[in-house]
């Protein structure tokens, strides 16, 4: 088993970001806001099962998650359902997660998501899904 992992972007897999971001700017710029920001993350979480599905077959068993998978989700003048919404999505990477039953996520700057209740309920969700 391999040992050695990498933060959030992978150089082998072509056009696969799960770091993906839109602005506040860029948001209030776009005629269809909520649609937009829905793309860019439904694009994170299905490069992100990329990614995990790379890690599974290279037997890489370390990652470091992007903070920038679900954008805008603690801007206070942004509100969206990004627990519920994305909830099969969630499903799904942590039970890809298990196939590599010691592949450890980490999270860059956890105490930034401590700071939002909703959001620190979804990563809640989110890591109990990888342990179940």
């Amino acid at each position: 088993m391999k040992r050695l992992g990498y933060a959030c972007l992978t150089k082998t897999l072509d056009n696969v970001t799960s770091s993906s971001s839109l602005s506040y700017t860029n948001y209030l710029k776009n005629e269809n806001k909520l649609q937009k920001l829905d793309e860019v993350i439904i694009s994170n979480l299905e490069d992100l099962e990329k990614i995990i599905d790379y890690n599974i077959a290279n037997d890489i068993h370390f990652y470091r998650l992007s903070s920038k998978i679900i954008p805008l989700a603690t801007h206070k003048d942004v509100e969206f359902d990004y627990i519920d919404k994305y909830q099969n999505f969630y499903d799904r990477i942590g039970e890809k997660n298990n196939q590599l039953q010691d592949l450890l996520i980490i999270l860059k700057n956890f105490h930034h998501i401590l700071k939002n209740v909703l959001l620190l309920k979804m990563m809640i969700k989110f890591l109990i899904s990888l342990i179940v």
